[in-house]
């Protein structure tokens, strides 16, 4: 389209009786005011100089070639759109990085899950009055792994999938029953008195955990009103990076910059490639 414009304004223009020193001056002087107008009121860009060969190419084909559009004429058109083609994806990559940037920075700001928090509040209730762990607690057979499955699949599902999911029975004296024994209820008792934020009347989100979220919840199995002992259950969200990578939070983005534009003039850069090797068949044709 823009392409179009142009030769409509060359054609009008070298109808005028106007000296082209004169439209030279007054083509330029707008070049140079509407990057000053972007400039002040964006940012800058090469976009308004790029675009000002490809007049002045066209320009020289009117004034001494007859209007003719030889295919260097178009070959060095091409090349300066796949520059500006380059240029608009690189600025575009650098906004949506920076806009990405904001969010990762603001996770950190606030590592409270807040939509996990309201899951929480929600099923507490419902999970210390839990069939399934009153029958946990009464039955010398205890299947931990059954009782892990039944409860994510119940309360743990959807959102709060993407935590991993830990189950630690304890009866009233506090001695564990589940067959991981590793942990014992006063190491938890005290991560709420020293390194935890109390989220619900029950849950309780890790504070010394950086990088990921982290919850554990300390609950009282009841059977009507009878004290059966307690249950803690452990939520640690998945990591979405792979080991021993680094986060993109931290990366230079000039150096990522540097290897967008570099990949995308090479993907550009193709199709004139083409266009040379058929033209230069079409020359020995």
């Amino acid at each position: 389209m823009f392409f179009l414009l142009s030769e409509i304004a060359l054609t009008i223009c070298f109808q005028l009786d106007i000296s082209l020193v004169k439209q030279s001056i007054v083509f330029i002087a707008a070049i140079v005011i509407a990057t000053g107008v972007t400039v002040y009121y964006w940012e800058f860009s090469l976009y308004n100089f790029l675009w000002m060969p490809i007049i002045l190419i066209r320009g020289y084909a009117y004034r001494y070639d007859n209007r003719r559009f030889s295919s260097m004429a178009f070959i060095c058109i091409i090349l300066i759109c796949t520059i500006i083609s380059a240029i608009k994806l690189n600025h575009f990559e650098h906004v949506r990085e920076e806009g990405l940037r904001k969010v990762l920075i603001q996770k950190l700001e606030m590592p409270d899950d807040a939509i996990a928090d309201g899951i929480f509040k929600n099923i507490e209730k419902d999970l210390s009055k839990d069939s399934l762990l009153v029958s946990y607690f009464k039955s010398p057979n205890r299947s931990d792994d059954y009782l892990e499955t039944r409860l994510k699949k119940i309360y743990f599902d959807q959102y709060l999938s993407k935590y991993d999911f830990k189950v630690h029975g304890y009866d009233k004296t506090g001695y564990p029953i589940s067959v991981d024994k590793s942990y014992s209820l006063d190491v938890f008792k005290d991560m709420v008195v020293y390194s935890s934020f109390k989220v619900s009347d029950y849950f309780y989100r890790e504070n010394e955990s950086f990088g990921f979220q982290s919850y554990f919840a300390i609950l009282p199995v009841l059977d009507n009103d009878n004290n059966l002992g307690t249950v803690v259950i452990e939520l640690k969200s998945k990591p979405l990076l792979l080991p021993g990578s680094f986060p993109d939070l931290l990366i230079d983005k000039q150096v990522k910059g540097n290897k967008t534009i570099l990949r995308t003039i090479r993907l550009l850069f193709t199709p004139i490639t083409d266009l040379l090797r058929k033209a230069e068949i079409m020359y020995m044709v």
